[in-house]
Order: C-alpha cells, then sequence, then structure tokens
C-alpha cells in the first residue's frame, strides 16, 4: 500500500527517540535549550522534564553519597536538596513508565543548577494468545520488565465479565465461544486491547505486557467507553466484531472482511476509522498483521422506517499496541 509522508516522519520520530534511549546515561540526562531554575547557594536545585520539555511531577529524585537523602519533583518538575557542602554527588531519577537515569552535581560556592531528561520506556510486546485444554479465558499480566503486575483489571467488553489479577498475575474469566474485544488495565500503566476468539472446543490463554500509558490515554479511554457502549446498546445484527485470529485466517482484505461483517455490499463514506494507541495512523496503510480487532457497524440512510437507500457497513480498525 501506500505510504503516507506523515507516517514516515512519525516512523523517524519514533526512531530518533529509540536511539537516544540508547544512549550512555550521561548524554541521556541532558536536555537541550531553556533555562533551569534559580541557583541556591549550598543546595542543588533541578529541574525534570520529559523529551518534548514537558515538566514531570511526581519524580522521585535520591542521592546516596556523601549522604542519602530523598525527594519528588513539584507540579513544574522542580526539586532540591539543601545544606551541602561543597563536593561532587550523584542522583538517581526515577518515574513509572520512564527509563531510569543518574545524573552528577557539583555543588561549588553558589551551589548546582540541574536538568535531567526522561525517555518513555520502550513500549511493550504485543499480547500472545495462544489455545488451551481448559474452556474459558485465562492468562497473566506483567510490566515491561516481565515483573506480574496484582491487581490489574481484564475487562470483555460487551458483555459485563471483569476480573482483577491475583498476586502472580494471573486471572481466569469463564467466556464461552464467540468473539471478544478484551482490555487489560491498570492506574500507572498503559492499556493493553486485544481480539481473542474462543471456540467451541477449548479455551484461549494470554500473556499480556503492560507499558506505559499512551500519549493520548484520555482520548483512547474515551474511545474504549463508546466501544464498551456500542457493544452494549446496539442490536446484534447491526454490530459485529473480528479479531485479529478471524483476520490472519482469511484471504480476505480489511474492507472485504469489514463488508461481510455488516451484510452490506459496500462501506461507508469515509472507509474506516483507525484508532491507534498513542498515535493516529493514515488509513492507506493498513496492514492486517497490525490490526487488534475490527469493530463493524451496519448503518442504514434515513430514520427507522423511511430509509433513503440501502445499508452500508462503519468500520473502525483498533491498532495494536
Amino acid at each position: 500500500m501506500r505510504i503516507a509522508s506523515n507516517w514516515l516522519t512519525r516512523r523517524a520520530t519514533a526512531a530518533l527517540v529509540l536511539s537516544v534511549a540508547l544512549l550512555p546515561l550521561s548524554v541521556k540526562a541532558q536536555c537541550p535549550g531553556g533555562l533551569g531554575p534559580p541557583t541556591l547557594a549550598q543546595a542543588i536545585v533541578g529541574l525534570v522534564t520529559d523529551k518534548a520539555l514537558n515538566p514531570l511531577a511526581e519524580v522521585q529524585v535520591s542521592m546516596r553519597a556523601p549522604r542519602r537523602a530523598e525527594t519528588t519533583t513539584d507540579q513544574g518538575g522542580r526539586f532540591q536538596f539543601t545544606s551541602l557542602p561543597k563536593g561532587e554527588y550523584e542522583l538517581f531519577v526515577r518515574k513509572i513508565g520512564f527509563e531510569f537515569q543518574r545524573a552528577t552535581a557539583m555543588v561549588g560556592d553558589s551551589g548546582a543548577v540541574v536538568r535531567i531528561c526522561l525517555a518513555v520506556v520502550a513500549r511493550p510486546l504485543p499480547a500472545v494468545v495462544t489455545s488451551a485444554m481448559r474452556p474459558g479465558l485465562f492468562g497473566r499480566v506483567a510490566d515491561a520488565r516481565r515483573q506480574p503486575i496484582p491487581g490489574a483489571q481484564v475487562r470483555i467488553l460487551g458483555n459485563g465479565m471483569v476480573t482483577t489479577t491475583d498476586s502472580t498475575g494471573a486471572f481466569f474469566l469463564g467466556a464461552r465461544e464467540g468473539h471478544y474485544a478484551v482490555t487489560v488495565s491498570k492506574e500507572g500503566y498503559g492499556t493493553q486491547m486485544m481480539g481473542v476468539t474462543i471456540p467451541p472446543d477449548s479455551g484461549r490463554e494470554i500473556a499480556v505486557w503492560l507499558g506505559t500509558p499512551p500519549l493520548n490515554k484520555n482520548k483512547y479511554a474515551a474511545e474504549l467507553d463508546e466501544m464498551h457502549w456500542r457493544s452494549v446498546q446496539l442490536p446484534a445484527s447491526r454490530y459485529a466484531i473480528r479479531t485479529s485470529e478471524d483476520l490472519s485466517r482469511t484471504q480476505l482484505s480489511l474492507e472485504q472482511v469489514a463488508m461481510t461483517a455488516g451484510a452490506v455490499g459496500k462501506l461507508c463514506a469515509g472507509g474506516f476509522q483507525v484508532i491507534g494507541q498513542s498515535y493516529a495512523v493514515p488509513p492507506d496503510i493498513l496492514q492486517k498483521v497490525e490490526v487488534a480487532l475490527l469493530e463493524v457497524e451496519t448503518v442504514w440512510p434515513g430514520k427507522p422506517g423511511q430509509r433513503t437507500g440501502p445499508p452500508c457497513a462503519k468500520a473502525r480498525v483498533w491498532l495494536k499496541p
């Protein structure tokens, strides 16, 4: 398919961020441009931002030598350590969802000013779905470091089934045969979404890794709420879900799958609405391997009882995170 120029720009930007993430810590922590906070005698005054120079609040900043101390940044991303003798200090900077950083500060007669940039951690692997002899849907949830996440919410949209993971990150839902949109979320982590098809003679097991929240997480959460409403409110004849497993088994294009699921002969004007995890994606570069699930709604023109033409299929594509 034709690759849009703005998609190439996004890919180049992503590559640049990745290359920065691979630099030594002393280089990664440097922040370009702009003035830092004012100096303070016998103190280390610092500012913590992301790579876009947005201040980061509630960042944990600690030092171990020559004395132990710890603080957190305020809403403006600022922190300070006071009553320090002259000398060199090593700082350790942490925040969930960002890469760990180290920085050094030399306290002289007028104190020291430090500017630290944190890079967002790499996005997690896509969820892995495998078959299982046991009926239902079960699996485990972990973070980007492969550590279990207890208390994560696992929800099947549309049927009200929801549970939380135990202390080992494990969960189980007694879902029967069908096509499901499954979301896994916990405050402070990014939401994972996947399509799962449970066959009549077995179950499904999934392994899910949660990373950082998407940049547009409020918009993404709103889209999820709307999808939940559609799956509950729309009659079954007007609404269908096709999962990534369904798509991998068919030789049809996404357009053909959408028309088949909606039992119509054409797509509605505008084609697909594409929903990304943290960025917008032009619809002209869609590949089936990138799709988590396909939502299809059958739309009839005109008012009920006063149809003005044949129905069409409105498709929403949810990309894999």
